[in-house]
């Protein structure tokens, strides 16, 4: 992703409404958008799916800099996306206009001294809606999560982190640590609420944060769990008969359960949402005498050497609409 833009980063964070976001809220939106993309959940399909496993590799590593192009839209919105100049073509051959330095300067004095009057009186003033971003459609979230599995890692951290308490609770027997089942029990109970919410459409939407992160951190446990473990070259065969072969039926439960409830579940989600559109971005944008706001202060505060050819026309047409806004 070589140029981000406003659209791209608000589509990868999934934020469904920036003016409700806070700079400090960014961290929590990088936490929970790279468990989703995180290259390690598709890792073994790079063989057979190495499309996919690309996939997950770029949009992760494009997660940083969409957050950090956020933080400049929150502390800047100017910088970050191109504002809205004029309203008006030019004219064919008009863009051949050229002045010297010193009329330049000369223009842009003139502009500057009627300029508090015009926006304080209004003078050819009128405001106008752009769309920044356009947003996202929620279903096309929703399906693009099913289509990668995302749901079914839910049911893989349930079934792993599950086979490791069974044989905690297992040796607890022999230990003999008092609560020590019942601790284990509550742990699991736990990590099972945690893998439901997860399961879930769209919940790292619609969670609150707090829960979020602590939803997330125990889900990525039990996957984290079968990643180190389950199917590895070389795996020791006490842990490949203890615990391998447990978690494969797991993975064979959890295929069904995909088929049986979670495309259902999923599908009449996405009825509801239909073509719901979330995270559109509009923002007002003040003009006077058919030129914005912001370019207008740009130009007259702007060194003339700096100026190409549009700009100085531009600056000779405001000057046109504006020099007289003090004798009306």
């Amino acid at each position: 992703m070589d140029e981000i833009t406003l659209d791209q980063a608000i589509r990868l964070l999934v934020i469904t409404d920036i003016k409700k976001l806070k700079a400090e809220d960014l961290k929590v939106v990088e936490r929970k958008i790279k468990s989703r993309w995180h290259p390690d959940l598709v890792h073994h399909k790079r063989e057979t799916d190495p499309n996919l496993y690309q996939r997950f590799q770029e949009n992760f590593i494009a997660i940083e800099p969409c957050i950090a192009f956020l933080e400049s839209y929150l502390r800047d919105q100017e910088t970050v996306y191109e504002q809205p100049i004029r309203e008006k073509e030019y004219a064919p051959g008009e863009e051949e206009l050229g002045l010297s330095y010193e009329v330049i300067e000369m223009v842009q004095e003139m502009i500057q001294e009627v300029w508090t009057f015009v926006k304080s009186t209004k003078y050819k003033y009128h405001t106008k809606e752009f769309v920044v971003s356009k947003g996202f459609i929620l279903r096309e979230v929703l399906m693009e999560e099913l289509k990668d599995d995302i749901p079914i890692q839910s049911v893989v951290a349930w079934a792993s982190a599950t086979v490791i308490l069974i044989w905690l609770v297992i040796i607890g027997r022999y230990i003999e640590i008092p609560l020590w089942t019942n601790g284990l029990l509550a742990i699991w109970c736990i990590h099972t609420i945690a893998c439901f919410l997860m399961f879930l459409p769209l919940s790292r939407i619609w969670l609150p944060d707090k829960v979020l992160t602590v939803t997330l951190w125990l889900v990525n446990f039990g996957n984290r769990i079968h990643r180190k473990t389950y199917g590895k070259p070389g795996c020791n065969p006490i842990v490949a008969i203890v615990y391998g072969i447990p978690v494969f039926i797991a993975n064979v439960i959890a295929l069904i359960f995909k088929k049986v409830i979670l495309y259902p579940l999923y599908s009449i989600a996405g009825l509801f949402l239909g073509d719901k559109t979330v995270g559109q971005v509009k923002e007002e944008i003040n003009f006077y005498g058919g030129y914005a706001e912001r370019y207008i202060e740009k130009l007259i505060t702007m060194a003339p050497q700096a100026m190409n050819r549009k700009q100085v026309l531009d600056l000779s047409s405001i000057f046109t609409e504006l020099k007289n806004a003090k004798q009306q």
